[in-house]
């Protein structure tokens, strides 16, 4: 693979999973046929059937709290970094360690993993209760959670915290120095990703005191 294909992969990826995100949080506020989650949905079908006429299959795994496509690692990524946090957090809450996506999908097949994926954590056996519900779906599989002990892919939350922490100060005074040469700066795009940040921050303030 060439390094524009990494690239590509990369991007791609990295927006699918955040999208995938984007689609478990607002069903859990809204249902399934609600516009928002319908519009949502109709995103990560488009996004799913574009990568798979790319890849022919994409498997998504998590290996301790990171994320990989096709046995690609994707790097967190500073603006999506709560929905990362968000799905790896689902993930575990339904020991399922995969999913993966063959052949091209239809609205009605994530919708059914939608209500699927929102309902098995009130079963006691969060896992085959989700298993058994997409069932149904032919181009949709999910796999366990495997416990995996590696150095290399282990998270630091303390870590991913002060760096995000560093990340926000130097986004700042880089946003700071936009506006003082007279750049042009997206003041609507900027807002968003500190609030994500120091939202994220706030949730662990404490380990930024040890």
């Amino acid at each position: 693979m060439s390094d524009k294909e990494n690239l590509d992969l990369f991007k791609n990826a990295k927006d699918l999973i955040n999208q995938i995100s984007i689609v478990m949080r607002t069903a859990q506020i809204h249902d399934a046929n609600n516009v928002a989650v319908s519009s949502s949905i109709s995103r990560l079908v488009s996004m799913i059937n574009m990568l798979l006429d790319k890849e022919g299959l994409i498997h998504l795994e998590l290996r301790g709290e990171l994320f990989y496509i096709n046995e690609y690692r994707i790097r967190y990524s500073l603006e999506y970094l709560l929905n990362f946090d968000f799905l790896v957090r689902e993930f575990k809450k339904r020991d399922m360690g995969s999913v993966t996506f063959k052949n091209q999908l239809k609205m009605e097949d994530i919708k059914i993993f939608t209500r699927a994926f929102g309902n098995s954590p009130f079963s006691d056996d969060p896992f085959n209760a989700f298993q058994e519900k997409i069932s149904v779906i032919e181009n949709i599989e999910i796999g366990k959670l495997k416990k995996i002990v590696d150095e290399e892919d282990s998270f630091d939350v303390r870590k991913m915290i002060k760096t995000t922490y560093f990340n926000a100060v130097s986004y700042t005074k880089g946003i700071m120095n936009k506006m003082k040469s007279g750049e042009k700066v997206n003041i609507k795009k900027a807002k968003r990703v500190m609030e994500s940040m120091v939202d994220h921050i706030l949730e662990e303030e404490q380990l930024l005191l040890e």
